[in-house]
């Protein structure tokens, strides 16, 4: 792409350790820790696993698929798969397609009591995500006592997972944001103007799916909306921030990061194997189209709708018919720059059709620093059913 190309629309790429999205929490409950974010979670678990592993005498463990809630359309689990085997790896343990032990996991929603100490006394509780996994041997049973659960406060894991559509008050309460989340899980009401879709019709932020580079209409079901995108058709997702400030996105398909097959990594500490970036920057009043999965910060993969054994979630053992966009946004701003001043400064925190490698193409990229606020707006679109 010519530089003066590239200079207009403004790609801005955030370096991962400069974010700080969550924080771990204190409050636990007996048997099954609370905790601030996904990462934590699964890190904790990890560490479990190789304990059990330990005890087997065993090294080596196959990493199977998360299965999400019966009563909703999600496909999240590639992404729950993905960080089990990173944080696995990292503890020495090998993670193979074929293996003598092999882990299962579900995800479903939950809740836990506010943080809020008058609320709390009052059992006020809000939504969280739960996490299970269990150890399979090479029959298919469970192993006696290899079942363990983690609890994460954490609204942006629990958009995410459930692919929900809400407009999140940024100076709101605790009590009030949780009240946007529920409200979204029981009545999904997604505002869509042709083929632009917003968490509500007045919001600033919003996505629209290209597919074969041109504009496709939604279409709402039951409060759901989908995008029908044909097999072997590549399509791109176009982030549109309308409001006066630059926003932070993070922009996951199926559950995995853009950046999921990113050959950027960061090299040391704990993140060390993770991948480099996490957030693209849309500049105020502009919108940035993503065309497919990040390689470098020279080369992108297209997103291409194929059989899901060709997949990028199929490469993590996930089987879900069902595929999910989702674009959480967070007001951002440069480092030494003061918050908005309505920043609270406190974060909260074949089977079907999947989403696979298209042709790579010529994508240059920018790296930034910038600090991000609390989520704003979370929209999510299905793609197939």
């Amino acid at each position: 792409m010519p530089a003066k190309i590239l200079s207009r629309y403004l790609f801005l790429w955030l370096v991962a350790t400069a974010v700080a999205l969550t924080t771990a929490r204190s409050a636990e409950a007996a048997g099954d820790p609370v905790r601030g974010d996904l990462r934590t979670a699964l890190a904790e678990l990890a560490g479990e696993l190789q304990g059990l592993l330990n005890d087997q005498s065993e090294t080596t463990i196959a990493v199977g698929q998360f299965s999400g809630p019966p009563n909703r359309p999600t496909s999240a689990g590639p992404g729950f798969a993905q960080t089990l085997a990173e944080e696995l790896q990292k503890k020495g343990v090998k993670v193979k397609a074929r293996a003598k032990l092999g882990v299962k996991g579900e995800y479903r929603l939950a809740e836990v009591p506010s943080e809020n100490a008058d609320d709390a006394r009052l059992g006020v509780k809000v939504l969280a995500l739960r996490v299970k996994v269990a150890v399979e041997n090479e029959f298919g049973a469970d192993l006696v006592n290899a079942n363990f659960v983690r609890t994460i406060r954490d609204e942006s894991a629990v958009s995410k997972a459930l692919g929900l559509s809400a407009v999140l008050p940024a100076s709101g309460s605790e009590r009030e944001r949780d009240a946007s989340l529920r409200s979204a899980v029981a009545e999904p009401q997604a505002a869509i103007t042709g083929s632009v879709l917003r968490a509500q019709a007045a919001s600033p932020y919003g996505i629209e799916v290209l597919v074969d580079d041109k504009p496709r209409a939604a279409e709402s079901n039951e409060g759901l909306p989908f995008v029908k995108i044909e097999r072997g058709s590549t399509y791109a997702v176009r982030l549109i921030n309308d409001s006066k400030r630059e926003a932070a996105v993070q922009l996951t398909i199926d559950g995995l990061s853009m950046y999921a097959f990113s050959e950027l990594r960061q090299t040391d500490g704990p993140a060390k194997g993770q991948p480099r970036y996490s957030t693209v920057i849309v500049p105020a009043g502009k919108s940035v189209v993503i065309h497919g999965w990040h390689v470098n910060n020279e080369k992108t993969d297209r997103f291409l709708v194929t059989e899901y054994a060709k997949s990028a979630a199929a490469t993590l053992s996930h089987t879900n018919g069902v595929g999910t966009i989702t674009a959480t946004f967070q007001v951002s701003w440069p480092e030494g720059e003061a918050a908005p001043s309505d920043e609270p400064g406190k974060r909260r925190g074949g089977a079907g059709d999947a989403t696979g490698f298209g042709p790579r193409i010529d994508v240059k990229f920018q790296e930034v620093k910038r600090n991000l606020g609390v989520i704003r707006d979370t929209v999510s679109v299905r793609y197939a059913k």
